[in-house]
């Protein structure tokens, strides 16, 4: 996290605690307003695409897609008492319509600009054509995830910006439900059965020259490839 003109960082153990100047403090109080005046309890839901699910960026958080949340979503506020009204975090446009499709005026979301779903580069190398573009993209985001941390509950995949509303938060939600769907490129791995003869054969190779450097008289031998999930499964 950077530091700009509206914040001012002083790190801690493990989380940085921001000061904001009075610019944010106001936009998040105007946006919060029109939904406590709602009378309503709000579920916030943070959906993250683009390069996120494009790309799959190994190790990070399996993200779920837009139907699976809005699946989610509809069985939620039937079970949590007293929830009409939902707050949506993201930078897709589309993920925007089709909750506007599903929920209607029951929706709200923070006037920013979005990015098209099918985006195949990392967002930082995304450029809107205004001045202080980067500026206002970090304005727009801390107080979308502000907004967010103010809501009654939360549903959301796991990713950096669930992870600073729940510190904003302070464990104040009343639920919460946080996707735990694995990792890229770890448990999303589907290899078929040429491709797995192949990995076993070059790692078994790799293992006998390794033992030869070693000196090693008994050789470790590769027999499967198995995923996390289907090793846990066992």
């Amino acid at each position: 996290m950077q530091t700009n003109k509206h914040f001012l960082k002083r790190e801690c153990k493990d989380f940085f605690f921001l000061k904001e100047k009075m610019v944010l403090i106001e936009k998040t109080e105007n946006f919060t307003k029109k939904l406590r005046m709602l009378d309503k309890k709000v579920l916030g839901v943070l959906v993250r695409g683009t390069d996120y699910v494009n790309l799959h960026p190994y190790g990070h958080a399996i993200q779920p897609d837009v139907e699976m949340v809005i699946r989610k979503v509809k069985e939620s506020l039937q079970e949590w008492k007293g929830y009409e009204n939902i707050y949506l975090c993201t930078e897709v446009q589309e993920i925007v319509t089709r909750f506007q499709e599903e929920f209607g005026n029951r929706l709200f979301f923070y006037p920013q600009k979005r990015f098209r779903e099918d985006c195949t580069e990392y967002l930082c190398e995304y450029k809107f054509d205004r001045d202080d573009d980067e500026y206002y993209r970090g304005e727009d985001y801390w107080v979308a995830l502000k907004v967010l941390s103010q809501c009654d509950a939360l549903i959301a995949g796991s990713c950096g910006g669930t992870t600073v509303a729940l510190k904003l938060n302070d464990n104040k939600y009343e639920h919460t439900y946080i996707f735990d769907l694995g990792r890229y490129g770890i448990d999303n791995v589907k290899l078929d059965d040429k491709d797995k003869i192949k990995k076993v054969d070059r790692w078994n190779k790799i293992s006998v020259e390794a033992s030869k450097q070693c000196g090693r008289s008994d050789i470790v031998e590769v027999k499967n490839v198995y995923s996390l999930s289907d090793m846990i499964s066992e």
